[in-house]
């Protein structure tokens, strides 16, 4: 019999449920009821079928039967079945509410799970919620969220299309708005690269150190990642330096790698002897392609750059101290925006109150961040860290949450992610400081960002890149390639093939499509050019154009004009304001060698932008012989020599050491000239292979 009370079933003899422990209905029966037995004296009673006597001792004939049996058989079954309707009855009321209350378990379950990123419990528990109640829609929710999170675009779309299909019409709207948020996700074509290095190379980590280059930039621009072929790579206790190749630089003799100067500075486990040193040397730094002795990287202070705060107006602390401190003022307001700090009082009036140390008191002001852009401050002091600003985006933490904003502080990611670089030291720092938590920078028009563990990579307008979850862990980009962790292991992927992440990570060959080529037309050639231009510009960016009556052509080269247009927003935004935008504005020309597929970006402010629309060996090998040979004469080497301060009757040797590097910046081939005397290094440079002068990281003779 089931249980009033619970819904228990327990046996027909029981007396008490079994589960609640509530007394349980009997029948009526002489078994169940002991006071029907007492009613008379058992000798009274009549018994049917015999011969009788009345009470004069007369014999009387049997008393007839009653024919009452069939009206107790029905009054019995009647009692049955109205128990059994209400034992149906309590069973229908329970089981609803079991199922409910299972149903809601199950979403706990797995909500718990995604809390601690156990992903697969968090789906079997969404997964046989919506077996429960197939017809409520949080469920699906939940299971479309998690695969979109984990990069599993096409279960998103199954579980989104069987709650289509099982909902009714009023849960659907929750579906809906699921397709709305998340729509980009949805539509993308998943991540699209092919490996320039397979996942096989085994590591704790590998990572980029700070910026550090204190001639080059203020402070304020030096709160990124230093922009480099080399990573540091990091096995148990040792590190080494790793190119974008997979080949480690030097081996993985380092227990420390740090940056400084502009270098990566390396310190080695056991000391090693080095010709030209009376002793074992354990310090060293990366120059170009080459690791050596640290010896004289810093130079002098000549060429710093200082740093920014803000006092009524934007000020460098270079001003405080003069030119007897740092030479000769290098530094110029900023173009692009920073990051400041602000101040109630000047540095100078702070070193009249008795400050020493500039850094710690730049480090100490109260307060957040605000950009600086344009002349002005650009936002408030909002920001709780801030970082230098790389493709028009500046990483911003709040509340212990990163996103990305533009230099007028609109945000283009959302302020909702972790920290995604935890080797960051900051400059300011001391010997006893040690790397936190921040954010890399943007890179080439990209950011990598994690979320609960989950990496992706977005681009500067916000779009996908890299879905969330393809791989366990991403690196900045660098020349179009980047450093992720799958299954793992750690492998460099390189963005842009037409394949897509399943056929890449499978490890399946794939046909590439072909490109361009010496034989191909003038419209595909500039297709190709206004690709690369407007990929530059990110999602929101506005769009580059050529039109046919500006297009040009030689034997030897095409000749395009581009002309911009600004995005519709911002055209918006100018009217809005009672102005008038340009339109289609003339801003440079790209010109391309036919032959060679070399393409040329002058726009019209000045600059240059170089690429290759198609490889060419033949000048592939003539570029490679132009930038790796460097023909030095003997008064080539001696004006060297002279620049840097050597006396010609020191009896230097002067030698040209490692091979040609190319300097973004200065858009122009250096090589090293070192000199030496007495096999001591006495001066030396980063020298132009074309003018022949010293160009970087000078170290003039001190005698």
């Amino acid at each position: 019999m089931y249980c009033p009370n619970c819904g228990n079933y327990n046996d027909e003899d029981a007396v008490f449920c079994g589960s609640c422990g509530m007394r349980l209905a009997q029948p009526e029966s002489p078994e169940n009821n002991p006071d029907a037995l007492c009613k008379e004296p058992y000798a009274a009673m009549p018994v049917q079928g015999a011969q009788g006597v009345n009470n004069e001792g007369e014999s009387q004939p049997p008393a007839p039967k009653k024919k009452n049996g069939k009206k107790i058989w029905l009054t019995v079954a009647a009692v049955l079945v109205i128990a059994a309707a209400a034992a149906a009855a309590v069973f229908l009321w329970v089981m609803p509410q079991q199922k409910e209350k299972r149903y809601t378990a199950l979403l706990d379950e797995g909500n718990r799970y995604l809390e601690e990123m156990d992903y697969e419990k968090a789906e079997d528990m969404f997964l046989e919620a919506i077996d429960i109640e197939p017809k409520k829609a949080e469920p699906y929710v939940k299971l479309a969220d998690l695969y979109l999170d984990t990069g599993e675009r096409d279960k998103a779309k199954e579980i989104i299309a069987d709650a289509r299909e099982n909902l009714p019409e009023e849960e659907k709207k929750v579906i809906e708005k699921l397709e709305e948020e998340r729509k980009e996700e949805l539509d993308g074509e998943g991540t699209v690269f092919t490996w320039s290095v397979e996942p096989e190379i085994e590591a704790d980590d590998i990572y980029y150190l700070k910026e550090t280059d204190t001639k080059k930039y203020p402070y304020n621009e030096m709160e990124r990642q230093m922009f480099t072929d080399y990573a540091v790579i990091k096995q148990g206790d040792s590190y080494g330096l790793i190119d974008m190749d997979g080949e480690i630089l030097g081996g993985m003799d380092y227990e420390e790698i740090t940056s400084d100067y502009g270098y990566y500075l390396l310190k080695r486990e056991e000391p090693a002897y080095e010709p030209g040193y009376t002793a074992g040397v354990d310090s060293y730094y990366l120059y170009g392609d080459e690791i050596l002795p640290a010896v004289a990287i810093a130079g002098d202070v000549y060429g710093f750059k200082g740093a920014f705060y803000y006092c009524g107006e934007l000020r460098n602390i270079f001003d405080a101290y003069g030119e007897e401190a740092f030479g000769t003022k290098t530094w110029a307001e900023p173009e692009g925006a920073i990051p400041v700090k602000e101040s109630d009082i000047t540095l100078e009036e702070a070193l009249d109150n008795g400050v020493q140390d500039w850094a710690a008191w730049l480090e100490e002001l109260p307060g957040g961040y605000g950009i600086y852009s344009g002349g002005e401050m650009a936002t408030d002091f909002i920001y709780d860290a801030c970082g230098s600003q790389i493709s028009g985006l500046l990483a911003v933490e709040q509340d212990g949450k990163w996103g990305y904003v533009d230099e007028q502080g609109n945000v283009v990611i959302p302020i909702e992610y972790d920290a995604s670089w935890t080797q960051y030291v900051p400059q300011y720092k001391t010997v006893d400081t040690e790397p936190r938590d921040f954010c890399y920078a943007a890179s080439e028009g990209h950011v990598v960002l994690v979320k609960d563990g989950v990496w992706e990579m977005r681009d500067a307008g916000g779009g996908l890149t890299v879905d969330p979850g393809v791989f366990e862990e991403i690196r900045p980009l660098h020349e179009g390639k980047c450093w992720v962790k799958y299954e793992g292991k750690w492998g460099v992927i390189e963005l842009g093939n037409e394949t897509s992440s399943e056929e890449n990570l499978s490890g399946e060959e794939q046909e590439e499509e072909p490109g361009l080529s010496a034989d191909s037309s003038m419209e595909e050639i500039r297709d190709q050019v206004l690709a690369h231009l407007n990929e530059s510009l990110g999602e929101n960016g506005g769009s580059y154009s050529v039109s046919d009556s500006e297009t040009t052509e030689t034997d030897e080269e095409y000749h395009f004009l581009i002309r911009y247009a600004m995005p519709e927003e911002q055209a918006e935004e100018i009217i809005a304001n009672g102005g008038m935008p340009s339109a289609n504005r003339l801003v440079g020309q790209v010109v391309v060698n036919r032959t060679t597929g070399t393409a040329v970006f002058e726009p019209s402010g000045g600059g240059r932008e170089e690429w290759q629309l198609w490889e060419n060996n033949d000048t592939a090998e003539d570029s490679a012989d132009s930038g790796n040979t460097v023909d030095f004469s003997g008064e080539d080497l001696r004006n060297i020599a002279a620049t840097l301060g050597v006396p010609e009757d020191a009896g230097a040797e002067i030698r040209v050491e490692g091979e040609p590097t190319y300097w973004d910046a200065a858009m122009c081939w250096v090589i090293r000239v070192s000199i030496y005397q007495d096999g001591d290094y006495i001066a030396g440079a980063l020298v132009d292979c074309e003018t022949k002068e010293p160009a970087r990281d000078i170290y003039t003779y001190s005698p």
